[in-house]
């Protein structure tokens, strides 16, 4: 319940503890956000990711049954995941595979800066 404790990029301070998910998103995607995905949370609840062209994505948790929302964050940035290399003010290079490629189904090989990172070659 502290939805109204973080600030989020874009969007003017939310001052209730909660949100019905419909205001939510209607506030979020006025200001250009867009639903990404969702997934279950701990103690029966429902977490749910929105994007952004330019701002940092956002975090939220919902209740189980997802019409309301707890709270809302921008998750601290994972080197490597998608655009979160904005939150860094780093370009994106282009001389290194992508590290989320798909992983393909027996294989167990992990390609990270271009170098093949098997058991027989740390």
């Amino acid at each position: 319940m502290t939805l109204n404790k973080h600030r989020l990029q874009g969007i003017a301070k939310i001052r209730q503890r909660t949100m019905s998910r419909i205001e939510f998103e209607s506030l979020l995607s006025s200001q250009g956000y867009y639903r990404k995905g969702s997934a279950p949370a701990n103690g029966e609840r429902l977490k749910v990711w929105y994007g952004h062209a330019t701002y940092d994505p956002i975090e939220s948790i919902h209740s189980g049954d997802g019409r309301i929302v707890i709270t809302a964050y921008h998750p601290a940035p994972e080197l490597g995941k998608g655009d979160d290399h904005r939150l860094y003010g780093m370009e994106r290079s282009t001389s290194y595979p992508p590290l989320d490629l798909p992983i393909e189904a027996g294989s167990f090989r992990l390609w990270f800066d271009g170098v093949n990172n098997t058991p027989d070659h740390p």
